[in-house]
């Protein structure tokens, strides 16, 4: 039964990790919560905060979670949980 089991779960879609990783990232980033990166916000991560003016296409002043899926963030500059690298 289990080697019947085994080729249909290696099937099965797995999200990407540096999608999950990257989507960690904006939620520690959000600190108020309302589903945008807003400049002060992102002033917290330097590779977000270099990269935030390109990445805000409608100039609205804060980045949403497409805009900022469009970053390469490189987190190893960054102390604490920041220490992987994230690339889109």
């Amino acid at each position: 039964m289990l080697a019947l089991a085994l080729p249909a779960a290696a099937d099965e879609p797995r999200p990407d990790l540096g999608v999950r990783a990257k989507e960690a990232v904006f939620a520690s980033l959000d600190v108020n919560g309302d589903g945008y990166v807003s400049r002060r916000e992102a002033a917290r991560h330097a590779g977000v905060a270099r990269g935030f003016d390109a990445a805000d296409e409608d100039r609205d002043g804060r980045l949403s979670p497409l805009e900022f899926s469009r970053i390469a963030v490189n987190r190893s500059d960054q102390p604490g949980p920041y220490k992987a690298s994230i690339r889109a």
